[in-house]
């Protein structure tokens, strides 16, 4: 990945936490969930790199903040307006070309992030600057007149909530304001200009509402559960997302093997070097099909035929797979078929189900493959040879 799409990626994240940043630590992690190569040497060079940056800023930050489990928590009791969330000296201080050591001589440059870690500790965050967080919020850089600053705060919790989102009553006690009301004219607002969506959930036992920010709905399965009765809600999920949910068998339903599958981890001697995936990772899709694909241009790879069974544990799953995950990889497939990039192939005398890549595709495959005109059929064939029927 080139140094700028990479600090394009810490940008987009770094934005979402909003006005208290993101902590280092945390950069770090999501980093090395898209390249597994990527160690601490190389991230101390990326943010060397983001120090550089017009657009972001190195600050401290009091304990009052926390966020963890999708809710955020700021200091009860303390009403701020926005622009004192952002720049209060008591809470945030902006770290400038040093640390600010009252000492001369035991200052700390803030390009320097192993030391600068080593003196601040968990108050060290990274941060975009206010005009590149509200373009990352909202997709422009013209100010909207109903967003107001107290309305533009609640944004900025709900994106830091990400993909699961934050409990509709959670955000009263979060965002300092003193009635429930004003909470619903605010996200009433945000809603209707399309940057959040509203959506029904068992909280604490009750029915309750979750905002999710407009750029995580295609990682929040309450939404995309959504989406699969209300084919009109396609166009706002992703292109290789919005064509897996269109395509449903008979009942409305995915087509997938809803039996145990068994282990086949044949294709691990590829030995492709996959850091094992994480449920977000299969949810949002990506991964899979950058890794699908890897998999399938690999050299090793006999006869470029790489067998459905089993699939995800050559991807880099550890564990069970549930039809959820199942589903999730079919609809990737499906997705890389309309596309034209991956087709289904019946191998040999036994009809074995496979993938490849159709670039790999010859006149003489005639004769040894049979290209499946209706995957389904080839599907369901393979299902039953799991099953001990052929």
């Amino acid at each position: 990945m080139l140094l700028h799409d990479l600090l394009e990626q810490c940008f987009e994240f770094i934005a979402m936490d909003g006005a208290i940043g993101c902590q280092p630590t945390v950069l770090q992690k999501h980093l090395s969930s898209i390249n597994p190569s990527f160690d601490k040497t190389t991230f101390v060079y990326v943010w060397r790199s983001l120090c550089l940056q017009p657009a972001i800023e190195v600050i401290l930050t009091s304990k009052l903040f926390t966020a963890s489990a999708g809710q955020v928590a700021a200091a009860k009791g303390k009403k701020r307006k926005h622009d004192d969330q952002v720049d209060s000296h008591d809470l945030i201080r902006i770290l400038c070309e040093d640390d600010g050591a009252q000492k001369k001589g035991e200052e700390v440059s803030i390009k320097d992030y192993e030391a600068l870690s080593a003196k601040w500790g968990d108050k060290l965050r990274i941060r975009c600057t206010e005009d590149e967080i509200y373009f990352r919020l909202t997709g422009q850089h013209e100010r909207l007149s109903s967003l107001t600053a107290d309305n533009f705060q609640v944004l900025q919790l709900i994106a830091m909530s990400r993909e699961n989102g934050i409990a509709l009553i959670d955000l009263d006690p979060s965002s300092g304001l003193e009635k429930v009301e004003n909470i619903h004219a605010r996200v009433d607002v945000l809603t209707d200009l399309g940057l959040c969506v509203r959506l029904s959930q068992t909280i604490r036992n009750s029915i309750g509402s979750i905002l999710v920010h407009y750029k995580f709905l295609h990682l929040n399965s309450a939404y995309l559960s959504l989406c699969r009765l209300n084919p009109e809600l396609q166009d706002t999920l992703p292109p290789d997302i919005s064509l897996s949910h269109m395509t449903r068998d008979e009942d409305g339903d995915d087509f997938v093997n809803e039996t145990d599958e068994e282990e086949d981890q044949s294709a691990n001697k590829l030995r492709l070097g996959f850091a094992p995936l994480t449920e977000t990772e299969i949810s949002s899709g990506h991964i899979i099909r950058e890794r699908l694909l890897k998999t399938l241009d690999h050299p090793e790879l006999k006869n470029h035929l790489l067998r459905q069974r089993g699939l995800l544990y050559a991807l880099g799953w550890v564990g069970t797979v549930s039809t959820k995950q199942r589903r999730a990889v079919e609809r990737i497939i499906r997705a890389l078929v309309d596309s034209g990039v991956v087709e289904r192939v019946a191998a040999g005398d036994k009809k074995i189900l496979c993938i490849r890549l159709t670039k790999y595709r010859t006149e003489l495959d005639n004769d040894a493959l049979e290209i499946s005109d209706n995957p389904k059929r080839e599907v369901q064939k393979e299902w039953d040879c799991l099953q001990g029927s052929c």
